[in-house]
């Protein structure tokens, strides 16, 4: 079998020699947590929840329930600043994804819409 073209490259040495871990393509392969937890390569924050084996072992809450007023009223703000221009879906995830892991872990999803829609808020000088 002929030897890879690539095999001698560079970077291909470059990546060889620095590390002894795979490379990371950006495709979600790395488990969160594996190795050194948060400092683990391709760790995205307390979002990232691939890899997470203890997320299978509880049922998911399908049941409906009654939104309460300020949910209903956040939803409808979060749609009316997107569908004006003033705030897009990818700012409302990116401020999601970026609450400190305690708040992450401790606020319901409208909770964590709202934090994300004041920060882009305040951010942008709408506020």
């Amino acid at each position: 079998r002929a030897p890879s073209p690539h095999a001698s490259s560079p970077q291909h040495r470059r990546l060889r020699a620095s590390s002894s871990l795979p490379v990371d393509d950006g495709c979600g392969q790395w488990p969160v947590g594996a190795g050194r937890g948060a400092l683990s390569p391709g760790y995205g924050g307390p979002h990232d929840a691939g890899g997470v084996e203890a997320l299978l072992d509880g049922g998911l809450d399908v049941s409906e329930r009654e939104y309460s007023y300020w949910e209903r009223s956040t939803h409808a703000l979060v749609v009316c600043l997107i569908g004006k221009g003033h705030m897009s879906v990818d700012q409302l995830r990116r401020g999601i994804e970026a609450l400190h892991p305690e708040h992450y872990a401790a606020f319901s999803y409208y909770e964590k819409w709202a934090a994300a829609t004041a920060d882009v808020a305040l951010a942008s000088g709408l506020v």
